[in-house]
């Protein structure tokens, strides 16, 4: 072996100790959390009014059945419901819990009112920020208008045909009579006992002082604590530490959030994963873009 192919070798093991353990480190850091143990958490994302529990009915099963998933995450920004829906999805996450016995948090960055605040309490804990707005717990019929007056002042009349006493009830073009007005408000009254009897056994909050936390008050995060309607204030990081304290976590987060299946017609439209649309709402969207762009294509004027 020849003087220059000694240096050669010497030079390569020199370059070999210089320079590999950054490039091993540099490796490692960029790579380390493809090897890291990760826990899975669901979430649960309701950021919009509510009126059909359909999906997240599904979601929420979905995440129950997954063995991957130690706990499940209610993500809460929900001013308000249908009671049947609220009802509902809080009814079905408390059987699925009796039946899978994963830890359900519910977080509320912003708001969680009225049937928000209703699916809120299916959940074994509630942390909100301080500034949250919570309750509105409470019914109401919203928008009954009564325009009579108006069309008979321009000589107007409106002609409804029925058959059973109160099978126009809430009719603007009439007068509500003072059996359809008590009618009305003992459905108010019942579904709002219904309410409250919900809110009071699944915080453990006494009936006797509902005047102070029902009635359709609303309250900042900080008040719903004192009233017992909240559990803790804070962000990310508290949720973090509740799912800890609740669910066997090993090394970091993996948050994970349902995936709608995907379709052809819902890859078209990119309807995201908390969309309530189903196929044939879908389809009906397909036909109606068609139509328009047929119209705009091969129409010279407007279509009557």
């Amino acid at each position: 072996m020849s003087f220059f192919d000694v240096l050669k070798n010497v030079l390569i093991i020199l370059f070999t100790i210089q320079f590999v353990p950054v490039l091993v480190e540099n490796v490692s850091k960029q790579y380390a959390g493809y090897f890291q143990e990760k826990t899975s958490i669901g979430v649960i994302k309701i950021n919009k009014p509510l009126y059909d529990a359909t999906p997240y009915i599904r979601q929420f099963r979905d995440l129950c059945k997954d063995s991957h998933i130690k706990a499940i995450v209610l993500r809460i920004d929900c001013p308000g419901s249908s009671a049947g829906a609220a009802q509902s999805l809080f009814e079905e996450i408390v059987e699925l819990k009796k039946e899978y016995s994963k830890p359900v948090i519910s977080y509320v960055p912003n708001i969680a009112t009225s049937g928000g605040y209703w699916i809120s309490c299916s959940a074994d804990y509630i942390i909100a920020q301080g500034t949250s707005l919570i309750g509105s717990i409470g019914a109401t019929f919203p928008h009954l208008f009564q325009i009579k007056e108006f069309l008979d002042q321009h000589k107007v009349s409106a002609i409804t045909l029925k058959s059973g006493a109160y099978k126009t009830i809430g009719d603007p073009f009439s007068v509500m009579t003072p059996q359809e007005k008590a009618l009305l408000q003992g459905v108010l009254d019942d579904s709002y006992d219904q309410f409250v009897t919900t809110v009071s056994d699944a915080r453990k909050i006494s009936k006797n002082s509902l005047h102070e936390w029902a009635e359709g008050k609303i309250f900042t995060g900080r008040q719903a604590k004192k009233l017992g309607l909240v559990d803790e204030l804070g962000s990310v990081h508290a949720l973090m530490n509740a799912i800890k304290d609740r669910a066997l976590v090993v090394g970091q987060i993996d948050w994970v959030y349902h995936k709608q299946p995907t379709n052809f017609l819902r890859s078209i439209f990119n309807w995201q994963e908390d969309d309530d649309a189903d196929d044939g709402q879908l389809f009906s969207t397909f036909l109606e873009k068609i139509y328009t762009f047929l119209e705009r294509k091969f129409c010279q004027g407007p279509i009557f």
